[in-house]
C-alpha cells in the first residue's frame, strides 16, 4: 500500500537523521535507493574519505540493477540546513530530491529539501503525509 512506501521512506529519513545527529558536529551523507525490480527501499551511507564540521568528501555508494538514487541526502553537524554553492554544482544535471539537514546541537533539526531536474531546482517539502513542490518564495 502506499502508505506503507510512505512510512518506509520516513523511517529511512528519520535512521538517517539519527546518523547525523550521532556523527555531528561532522557531516555525514547517504542515499535513499528505490530499486524497481524489487519495489524495495534502501538507506546507503556513503563512505566519507574526509569529513569536518564544514564539509565532506565521499565515495558514491554502488547501484545495482534496478536501483535509483532517489534523494541525495547529507548533514550539516551543528550548522543550520541549506543548499551550498558545492550542493548547487553537485545537484546540476541530476533528477532526483535533495535533502540536507542541520542544527543537530539543538533538539528540532533544520531541513531544507528540493526537487533537482537537469539544472533545475524547485523546493520541496513533506507535509501532513505528503510531498509538495512548493514555490520559492514560500520555502
Amino acid at each position: 500500500a502506499a502508505s506503507d512506501v510512505y512510512k518506509r521512506q520516513v523511517e529511512l529519513i528519520r535512521d538517517f537523521n539519527t546518523m547525523a545527529r550521532a556523527a555531528a558536529p561532522r557531516e555525514i551523507a547517504a542515499a535513499l535507493i528505490w530499486n524497481e525490480a524489487t519495489e524495495m527501499w534502501r538507506l546507503a551511507e556513503r563512505p566519507a574519505i574526509s569529513s569536518s564540521a564544514e564539509d565532506i568528501h565521499y565515495r558514491e555508494v554502488d547501484l545495482h540493477a534496478g536501483d535509483h538514487l532517489v534523494v541525495d541526502m547529507h548533514s550539516h553537524g551543528h550548522y543550520p540546513a541549506f543548499f551550498s554553492g558545492e550542493d548547487d554544482r553537485d545537484d546540476a544535471g541530476t533528477m532526483r530530491f535533495s535533502l540536507v539537514v542541520g542544527s543537530f546541537n539543538n533538539e528540532q533539526p533544520s531541513a531544507k529539501m528540493r526537487l533537482c531536474m537537469a539544472g533545475i531546482t524547485l523546493p520541496a517539502q513533506v507535509r501532513d503525509g505528503q510531498l509538495h513542490i512548493v514555490n520559492k518564495e514560500d520555502a
